[in-house]
């Protein structure tokens, strides 16, 4: 498990020195363009770092299980699958933490030097003061790291239950998808106000905890839910490590580039995304006439993730059922729906 341990951290280093001059190149970029010093930039710019930080390094660290050749040759190393797993997992977590500490370095550095130049610029003006919350983007930065774990359980989860790169990449979509969605619901029908998108939550969600500094309140209606939910969400987060190291020591190369037919993939996760959506769409939308709409484009989704998930327009005879079942089971929701707003 060391050798493979340090196997990853010597193939992913000349990948995440690049990407961090990148994105310090960027963030200073950023700031030549900015009239103010504000930590809301620097908090949506360290969460975009570490979200495609680790999309990368879930690509480049657990593709191996995603061609039969490399399958066959990482399986057939002198270490057992649950070691191989976990060297690759730790390696993967290390280097995360490690770019996160390094990039929140730049991230105050480049801070200090934009302070310093807005500071003199505003110092030179009457009646002008720089107002800089920096203890936000520390706070911020504390946040981002204690979840960013859990994200990259939550996208390896998806990612490695698939047996291709594209089955993957359609996985962390659809799966994202049913996070959002089922989020979002139970906070629209508490009338919270606010959206609870993975991505942009992951990327902006420090500023929900605080007070507005500038306004002095709250930026949403209900703290409390959003703080729960996205508790439960980083707790889920961490236990999804305990059963993916479970898991791989039952993995083979075996499914390598075969179908995704899983239970915890396409036969579950399409119907389950197409079925969330209308639900969302009565809750929110006034729109009676754009409802047909959203059914025809659903359908298509539908149809069209079938095809990717049996690499055919022809489905298997599961398939069909689940197609019609989610299609009708949309039709009547939205047509209820429809009914008692006329």
């Amino acid at each position: 498990m060391k050798k493979v341990f340090i196997y990853e951290i010597k193939k992913l280093l000349i990948p995440l020195v690049i990407y961090l001059i990148i994105m310090s190149i960027l963030g200073c970029t950023i700031l030549v363009f900015d009239t103010t010093v504000a930590w809301t930039h620097f908090t949506s710019l360290y969460g975009l770092f570490l979200l495609f930080l680790i999309i990368g390094i879930v690509y480049k660290t657990f593709t191996y299980n995603k061609k039969r050749i490399s399958a066959d040759m990482t399986y057939s190393l002198p270490v057992t699958k649950r070691e191989l797993f976990v060297g690759k997992y730790l390696a993967a977590i290390a280097s995360l933490v490690v770019m996160a500490v390094i990039f929140t370095l730049v991230c105050l550095i480049i801070f200090a030097l934009a302070y310093v130049s807005r500071a003199f610029e505003y110092s030179t003006t009457a009646g002008q003061t720089l107002d800089v919350q920096l203890e936000y983007f520390l706070l911020g930065v504390l946040i981002q790291i204690a979840i960013t774990i859990p994200m990259f359980n939550f996208i390896l989860l998806f990612y490695y239950k698939a047996n291709t790169v594209l089955d993957g990449i359609v996985y962390v979509g659809l799966g994202l998808a049913i996070v959002f969605l089922v989020s979002q619901i139970i906070i629209d029908n508490a009338d919270s106000g606010f959206s609870m998108f993975p991505l942009l939550i992951y990327v902006e969600a420090p500023k929900y905890f605080f007070e507005d500094p500038f306004l002095h309140q709250p930026r949403i209606d209900n703290v409390s839910l959003f703080t729960t939910i996205f508790i439960i969400y980083a707790i889920l987060g961490y236990l999804i490590s305990i059963y993916l190291i479970w898991f791989s020591k039952k993995d083979c190369s075996i499914r390598t580039q075969g179908l995704s037919n899983g239970i915890f993939g396409y036969r579950v996760f399409l119907p389950l995304t197409a079925g969330l959506i209308p639900i969302l769409i009565v809750i929110n939308s006034g729109h009676v006439e754009i409802i047909p709409l959203w059914y025809i484009l659903i359908g298509i989704a539908l149809f069209i993730g079938y095809c990717i998930y049996h690499r055919n327009v022809k489905f298997n005879k599961e398939s069909y059922i689940v197609f019609a079942s989610t299609l009708g089971f949309n039709f009547f929701v939205l047509m209820i729906w429809m009914i008692t707003q006329i």
